[in-house]
């Protein structure tokens, strides 16, 4: 399930959101999904990558994080 989310996310993103998209929040990810993530974010615009954020299970992290986006 790992590898077909990130593959629908990567065609999503490539086809439909390169450059109008604000931010992606992607929240309680396994740890499968970093490393995943860590070798297709090579091959995104650095643009792109800024846009994508990955969060943990931690609510209160994902409130700071995503409050600090828009402060």
């Amino acid at each position: 399930p790992v590898t077909a989310f990130v593959s629908q996310l990567i065609s999503v993103i490539g086809k439909h959101y390169p450059r109008r998209m604000g931010q992606i929040f992607i929240c309680n990810v396994s740890s499968v999904f970093y490393f995943i993530w860590n070798v297709i974010s090579l091959s995104l615009a650095e643009m792109t990558v800024k846009k994508i954020h990955i969060l943990t299970d931690d609510i209160e992290d994902m409130r700071t994080r995503i409050g600090m986006m828009y402060t």
